[in-house]
């Protein structure tokens, strides 16, 4: 009976857990991190980010989930309005797919900041169209193993942060390293973390793609009455004996601590 009874929980267990994995491999398909990665632009600088796409099935793809946080244009056609319209009044251009003749004319008035890849979705190219000079790193770390983390997002729950981080290997990884991230109070000190390989473990550095853009979501649980207000966020990447990599910001100088802050 008791053999039986597992049988059939068996049974019922097992179209949830392909279910529950198929869920995951949409999230973290090409598709969804190009998707995720606009939305993490698109929080660092709100209503500044322009994306133009020239390929009318890629439009239909990402502009139900980016409506209304980035401002996604379809060019190209006879029937679209000139490039030099869509030019105007952006800091930060997108262009998708990168490998387009709108290159040089976007070129002509905006600096080409980075093409980044998004494996089978294709690359897209970024330009800064704003008079502000950036630096040459436009990653928020590069740490010395040759990988980068590209861009990152905040999500609050009820007693839940997800911090989204956006990888990419510029060199061969031979080490399997471990991302932490970490929530801090005002003076520093650790509330609450998550630790792991990325992709919940399925997905080691070692197994990276070179430069290509790697989606990574850690969920941190804190109590309900931590003083979320108050808090920060830092992240970094270990060896399997816990030693830390140094990362080095934008500027070109070393993160304190090993430690990459994420900015709210």
């Amino acid at each position: 009976m008791v053999a039986g009874l597992s049988l059939v929980a068996l049974f019922a267990l097992t179209p949830l857990t392909i279910q529950a994995y198929s869920h995951q491999q949409r999230l973290n398909s090409p598709e969804a991190t190009f998707v995720s990665f606009m939305r993490a632009q698109a929080q660092q600088a709100p209503n500044r980010t322009r994306l133009i796409v020239t390929n009318q099935a890629t439009y239909r793809q990402v502009y139900p989930h980016l409506r209304g946080l980035v401002d996604v244009r379809l060019l190209g056609s006879p029937y679209s309005p000139p490039l030099s319209n869509a030019l105007n009044g952006a800091d930060s251009l997108w262009l998708l797919p990168a490998d387009n003749p709108m290159n040089q004319q976007i070129a002509s008035v905006g600096r080409l900041m980075a093409v980044y890849n998004f494996g089978t979705f294709g690359n897209a190219s970024w330009y800064n169209l704003s008079r502000q000079t950036l630096p040459a790193q436009v990653s928020w770390a590069r740490f010395t193993s040759g990988i980068e983390l590209v861009a990152y997002q905040i999500e609050w729950g009820w007693n839940t942060a997800e911090i989204t981080l956006f990888w990419q290997a510029t060199s061969q990884q031979g080490t399997s390293y471990k991302v932490f991230t970490q929530m801090l109070n005002a003076n520093g000190e650790l509330l609450a973390s998550h630790d792991g390989i990325p992709r919940d473990g399925t997905l080691p550095t070692t197994d990276w793609p070179l430069n290509v853009i790697q989606i990574d979501r850690h969920v941190i649980t804190f109590p309900s009455n931590t003083p979320t207000q108050e808090s920060t966020f830092i992240t970094g990447l270990y060896n399997n004996v816990g030693e830390r990599l140094t990362a080095t910001a934008p500027n070109g100088q070393p993160y304190p601590n090993r430690a990459v802050p994420l900015i709210r």
